[in-house]
C-alpha cells in the first residue's frame, strides 16, 4: 500500500513541523490511517494466499477475497485522505503558488507567515503540503473508486461468490432448524444422547 505510506509519512512530518506530533488527536488519527492501510495490505496478502494454480500451470488470486480488498480500496482510499486533510488543514487548499514564493515581493511574507518548527525550511514543507493536496485532493481518489471497476461490480462478485446460503444454513444449524451432520462425527453421540446426558449434570 505504497500510496498510503507515502500520504501517512507526509501527514505525519506535517504534524511534526507544526509542533502537534504528541498531540492523543494526532496519534488517534495515524493509527486510523495505518490500520485502514494495513487492513487493505492484509487482504492483498490473503486473497494471494487463498489462490489456487490453473490447469495451464499459472496461478490465480481468491476471486472473493480480491474482489473483498478493492472494495475495501473504494471506502478506505478516500478515509485515509480525509484524514490526511484534517492534519495538514486548509493549507493545502489555500497555500499560494511557488510563483508567490519565488516573487521577491511576496516570496518573504510566505516565508514569515507560512513557516513551521524552527529548523525547518518553509519550502521543505511547502513541498510536503503540495504532495498532501495532490494525492488527498486530485485525481487519484476517482482511480481508487473506479481503477478497478465500480464499488458495484465488486459487490455484484461478492453476492455470487459470499455463499450467502451456506452461512444461513449454520444459523438454522446453530437453532436447531436443521440437523447438524457433522455432530455425530465430532462427539461420537447424537444430538439428543450428548444433551441428555448434559441435562443430567445440571444441578436441581
Amino acid at each position: 500500500m505504497g500510496l498510503a505510506d507515502v500520504v501517512t509519512g507526509a501527514s505525519y512530518w506535517v504534524a511534526e513541523n507544526n509542533g502537534v506530533e504528541k498531540s492523543p488527536y494526532l496519534r488517534d488519527l495515524m493509527a486510523e490511517m495505518v490500520c485502514m492501510a494495513e487492513t487493505c495490505w492484509s487482504c492483498s496478502l490473503a486473497c494471494s494466499y487463498q489462490g489456487s494454480k490453473t490447469t495451464c500451470g499459472a496461478y490465480t488470486i481468491n476471486p472473493l477475497l480480491a474482489n473483498v480488498v478493492k472494495l475495501n480500496i473504494t471506502r478506505m482510499t478516500y478515509e485515509w485522505m480525509r484524514l490526511a486533510q484534517d492534519i495538514a488543514g486548509g493549507l493545502i487548499i489555500t497555500l499560494p503558488s511557488e510563483k508567490d514564493y519565488s516573487n521577491p515581493e511576496t516570496g518573504h511574507y510566505m516565508e514569515k507567515y507560512l513557516g513551521g518548527k524552527a529548523g525547518t525550511s518553509t519550502r521543505d514543507r511547502i513541498h510536503m503540503l503540495r504532495l498532501i493536496e495532490n494525492m488527498a485532493v486530485g485525481a487519484g481518489l476517482p482511480e481508487a473508486l473506479h481503477g478497478a471497476g465500480s464499488p458495484m461490480a465488486q459487490k455484484m462478485m461478492i453476492q455470487r461468490r459470499g455463499n450467502i446460503e451456506a452461512k444461513k444454513e449454520i444459523a438454522e444449524t446453530i437453532v436447531g432448524i436443521r440437523e447438524d451432520k457433522y455432530f455425530e462425527l465430532i462427539t461420537g453421540r447424537s444430538e439428543e444422547d450428548f444433551f441428555r446426558e448434559f441435562r443430567k449434570q445440571l444441578p436441581e
